[in-house]
């Protein structure tokens, strides 16, 4: 979607990734099950799944909507 500008090859943008103390998050059927409890306020279904994954972790987000939920975020 043009939302994240790369200068380094993909493979190497993951790995600086993985040792910059970034994690992938599992989705699990508790997840799954969360998101129908969300508030309407992020209609995106990929966000909503985001909020619910991140449980204690921060969010790098830019999108306001984000905000509405109880969820740490960077921007």
């Amino acid at each position: 979607m043009g939302r994240l500008e790369l200068d380094l090859p993909c493979d190497v943008a993951l790995s600086d990734l993985a040792t910059a103390c970034f994690e992938d998050l599992p989705v699990s059927a508790r997840h799954a099950a969360a998101v129908s409890e969300l508030r309407p306020h992020q209609a995106d279904p990929f966000d909503r799944l985001l909020i619910v994954q991140a449980e204690r972790l921060t969010l790098v987000s830019a999108d306001k909507a984000m905000r509405a939920h109880d969820v740490e975020l960077l921007r």
